[in-house]
């Protein structure tokens, strides 16, 4: 299963070259994944962003309607990946790609924690697709 989340870019996304800052993608798959969770069950997760690796394929502009898709590619100990796409609704062209690691994290000890059991139960739904 893929989770879809959509958006439409904004005037202040763009840059002076007319289209959207690179910066702007991070607070897109953002976006995306406070939609997964939430549609989830999980609105309130003590989850921690570890990395981000994304590779730009195209540009996206002011008013395009975009899609993004969730899955999840791995569930560690602790961690989980999501595989983030990022596409123009209409052509279904990649605009961007992403892996993104989250971990369970324990604000008052500042140390991972292990993935409760509902949680991974959910996220595997999402798994390899």
């Amino acid at each position: 299963m893929v989770h879809t989340t959509c958006l439409t870019v904004r005037y202040g996304e763009t840059d002076m070259f007319g289209h959207v800052n690179n910066a702007v993608y991070l607070s897109y798959l953002e976006e995306a994944r406070l939609q997964f969770m939430e549609d989830l069950g999980f609105v309130v997760v003590p989850l921690i962003l570890a990395s981000v690796k994304a590779d730009f394929r195209a540009q996206a502009f002011f008013k395009q309607k975009l899609v993004i898709e969730t899955a999840v590619d791995r569930i560690g100990n602790s961690s989980f990946d999501l595989v983030n796409r990022i596409k123009d609704e209409a052509a279904g062209q990649l605009i961007v790609e992403a892996l993104v690691t989250m971990v369970h994290f324990n604000f008052d000890t500042k140390k991972s924690e292990l993935l409760p059991g509902i949680f991974r139960e959910k996220l595997s739904q999402y798994l390899g697709k």
